[in-house]
C-alpha cells in the first residue's frame, strides 16, 4: 500500500499533520511485516519525493515514526502528475514492489494539479493494475481530476472532505471502502 501526499501550501500545515495521523490510523489495522503489507509514502509538490520504501519499515511502530517525522513542505506548485509518475517508477515497478502483492495507492490531496495527471494515472491504473483511492480536502481540488485519477467507479474510490479533521472521523469506513476495493 502506498501514499501519495499533495505538499503543496494549499494543503496547509495543519491538515497535513491530518494527512499523517490518518496514514497511520489506516495502516494500524494492517499487518505490517515483512511478509505481511508493505507500506510506502511519496509526496509532490513542487517536486516529488519518496520519503518511505516499501522495504524501509517491517512494522508499526517503525512505521509510525518515520510517517511522524515527515516535514510538511509547504510547496508554491502542486504537481500531483509528478507525484504519480514517482509512484510508478519509485514504487510500484521498482525492485521493492513484490510482484504478487495486491497494489494499492491512497492520493491525499488539497489542490488541482498544475501538471498533467492523465497519463501517469493511466499507467498506474491499466499497466501497473493498481487500486487508486483518491481522498480530496478543503475546496481548492479539482473533482473532476479526482475522478480522472482514481479506479472506478468514482463512487467507491473518491471521497471528499470539507477540512483535514475529518478524516480521523471516517477512518473506520474507510476502512471497510478499502477492504472492498481491494476485494473487486
Amino acid at each position: 500500500m502506498a501514499f501519495c501526499l499533495d505538499g503543496s501550501q494549499v494543503v496547509t500545515q495543519d491538515n497535513f499533520t491530518h494527512f499523517l495521523s490518518f496514514i497511520n490510523a489506516i495502516t494500524a489495522s494492517l499487518n505490517v511485516s515483512e511478509n505481511g503489507t508493505h507500506v510506502a509514502v511519496a509526496l509532490y509538490g513542487n517536486t516529488p519525493k519518496l520519503v518511505i520504501d516499501f522495504d524501509d519499515h517491517f512494522n508499526q511502530s517503525s512505521l509510525e515514526n518515520a510517517v511522524d517525522a515527515i516535514i510538511y513542505p509547504g510547496s508554491r506548485l502542486s504537481n500531483m502528475g509528478a507525484g504519480l509518475s514517482l509512484v510508478t517508477t519509485g514504487l510500484f515497478n521498482s525492485n521493492a514492489a513484490r510482484p504478487n502483492a495486491t497494489r494499492v495507492l491512497v492520493v491525499l490531496t488539497a489542490s488541482k494539479s498544475q501538471d498533467d495527471i492523465e497519463v501517469p494515472s493511466h499507467g498506474l491504473l491499466t499497466n501497473s493494475k493498481v487500486n487508486i483511492y483518491v481522498i480530496g480536502v478543503g475546496t481548492e481540488y479539482s473533482l473532476g481530476q479526482l475522478w480522472e485519477i482514481s479506479s472506478d467507479p468514482d463512487s467507491s474510490f473518491v471521497e471528499t472532505y470539507i477540512a483535514g479533521e475529518n478524516l480521523a472521523l471516517k477512518t473506520s469506513s474507510f476502512k471497510k471502502t478499502l477492504a472492498i476495493g481491494i476485494h473487486c
